[in-house]
């Protein structure tokens, strides 16, 4: 019998997935969705820590930073996700393998509107416009 590995995913929480802009938009929703709960799934880098922005926008109660997960974890949040963003940007028009799993496990993913990404459905992958982000309409 095989035992499979419990690799940690290797996933940070950084700048450049544009965490600022999506606890703008779990603000705006949370007006209108008060049970709304988002998760934040990934090790902080010492360059860069989210806990003070969330505290200062008051969703403390409504974001929570997981840490590292196992492969199993992020793969049972990932079916317990209602939407999945993956905004990345900048990019240097790498595929994220975050990105590859939640559309695997048939989750609505939000994603940057990058040339790179084209050949995802918009059905299953909604773009935000990098320059509106308030008025994407995905």
């Amino acid at each position: 019998r095989l035992m499979r590995k419990r690799r940690i995913h290797r996933v940070f929480i950084t700048r450049e997935k544009r965490i600022e802009a999506c606890l703008e938009a779990v603000k705006v929703l949370r007006e209108n969705y008060p049970r709304l709960r988002y998760l934040l799934v990934g090790r902080r880098p010492r360059h860069y820590d989210p806990r003070p922005l969330i505290r200062k926008m008051g969703l403390g109660k409504t974001v929570q930073i997981t840490g590292a997960v196992s492969e199993d974890e992020f793969q049972a949040l990932l079916h317990a996700a209602t939407i999945v963003l993956n905004l990345r940007y900048p990019s240097a028009r790498e595929m994220s393998a975050s990105l590859l799993r939640a559309l695997g496990a048939g989750r609505v993913t939000l994603v940057s509107d990058l040339l790179h990404l084209t050949d995802i459905p918009h059905d299953i992958a909604p773009r935000v416009d990098l320059f509106d982000e308030a008025q994407a309409d995905g």
